[in-house]
């Protein structure tokens, strides 16, 4: 009974990040972007903002600092919410 017991606790413990790694999900990042510069030799961008803290965003994104952007992306790295695998939209507010 407890060996049945404990292979059901450890099949619960890793079924959830096994679960966030290979469906990731969809992160709506909102913020005033303070800079955004080249990082890893050119293949990602760091964007630094005022009040939502960084994001790493895969590829070149061309942001303008001091405007206000709307960046919807797909996750699922142990970072969570900061490290963007897949950019679905980059939509400018302000």
């Amino acid at each position: 009974m407890a060996l049945i017991g404990s292979v059901i606790f450890i099949a619960a413990v890793f079924a959830y990040p096994t679960y966030n790694y290979f469906v990731p999900h969809e992160v709506v990042w909102t913020g005033k972007v303070f800079g955004a510069y080249p990082a890893g030799g050119g293949i990602t961008t760091y964007v630094i903002s005022y009040g939502q803290g960084q994001l790493l965003l895969p590829g070149k994104v061309q942001l303008d600092a001091g405007s206000t952007y709307r960046i919807v992306y797909f996750t699922s790295g142990r970072n969570g919410y900061y490290d963007a695998e897949k950019v679905v939209s980059v939509t400018k507010l302000s």
